[in-house]
């Protein structure tokens, strides 16, 4: 019985952590990093191995940083993201999703930082990597996609962000047809 309640306690805040880095996740895109933040710690606090978050987190901080001025917690954070990104890498027999998401993050990271071609750089390995591994139409392709998007905006190519968000939606939309298939 209290393997149970255990088991019942962890999976309340599995879920729980889930919403926090939903919000989390939300917050940073409308650029409050400060709400980011708090949300990131608590779900850190859930998922003690959820190296998504700990991505994702390194990456809110550097962004953080850049809004407060601080470039020495800008550089540090970077620094870090891109220690991860290759421990997460060099440990990969395959690209994951999770190596994805690194690269994306570092990306995100460096771009705030104003490292813009090294931000594309690592925004062009994580979509060449997704489509050589799963395929161009793969929904591996959407997240590395809008980074690609995002970063060709912020260099003034906005056919080309208009291009690759375009086909971000596209699978998404596609995805939407295959969850509402009831086949």
């Amino acid at each position: 019985m209290v393997s149970s309640d255990s088991s019942s306690s962890s999976n309340c805040n599995s879920l729980e952590a889930n919403e926090h880095l939903r919000k989390a996740y939300l917050m940073r895109e409308v650029a409050d990093f400060d709400g980011a933040l708090a949300q990131l710690n608590e779900a850190q606090a859930g998922l003690d191995a959820n190296t998504e978050a700990s991505l994702v987190l390194l990456a809110v901080k550097a962004a953080n940083a850049v809004s407060l001025g601080d470039n020495e917690s800008l550089r540090k954070h970077v620094d870090l993201l891109d220690q991860r990104s290759r421990e997460i890498k060099a440990k990969a027999s395959i690209p994951t999703m999770l190596v994805f998401r690194a690269m994306c993050e570092l990306g995100r990271a460096r771009l705030v930082a104003g490292d813009g071609e090294l931000a594309g750089q690592a925004f062009r390995i994580a979509l060449g990597l997704a489509q050589d591994e799963y395929g161009k139409h793969s929904l591996e392709m959407i997240y590395p996609s809008l980074c690609l998007a995002i970063y060709h905006e912020s260099q003034g190519s906005n056919l080309l962000a208009l291009a690759l968000a375009r086909d971000a939606v596209n699978l998404l939309r596609e995805r939407s047809k295959l969850i509402n298939d009831p086949s």
